[in-house]
């Protein structure tokens, strides 16, 4: 079952193991948040970015929350971290500031299977913090008791 419709299936079954490890790390979970201007503290009612901001597809973040401290974290949840991954999730941070949805610092954090040694450094240089979560291991197939698998 998908957390939110748009999360893949693979991205929810990363949420997911991530939530079982981590979830109570944090709180006040808010999946698919839109980053979008407010009219007062950005720009004139009825500027061509406020009108067409929606339209153009405003970039939506995967999870928003808050740290034990009541910081606020940006997840990025991607099982295949790369590059494209860590500045997602710096956008989205300057974006809400820009836009005054966040007050302070907001911290950053990619949720993900795999990323690579130079994307993980570059993570640190920005502050990003990552939390591998292996796959669990799939059974390929179940054998039934007193049968043989037939597996060589």
């Amino acid at each position: 079952m998908s957390l939110r419709p748009r999360l893949g299936p693979k991205e929810s079954r990363l949420w997911e193991d991530w939530q079982i490890v981590h979830g109570k790390d944090y709180k006040n979970y808010n999946y698919d948040v839109r980053v979008e201007p407010q009219a007062v503290e950005f720009t004139r009612e009825g500027e061509p970015i406020l009108r067409n901001w929606e339209k153009l597809g405003s970039p939506r973040i995967d999870v928003c929350a808050c740290s034990k401290m009541n910081m606020p974290v940006i997840f990025e949840v991607k099982p295949d971290a790369n590059f494209e991954t860590i500045a997602q999730v710096i956008a989205y941070k300057e974006f809400m500031k820009l836009f005054g949805r966040l007050i302070g610092n907001p911290e950053m954090v990619i949720v993900c299977r795999t990323m690579g040694n130079i994307n993980g450094k570059l993570c640190q240089k920005y502050g990003i913090k990552v939390y591998k979560i292996p796959e669990e291991d799939k059974v390929e197939s179940l054998s039934l008791p007193g049968l043989e698998t037939g597996i060589t």
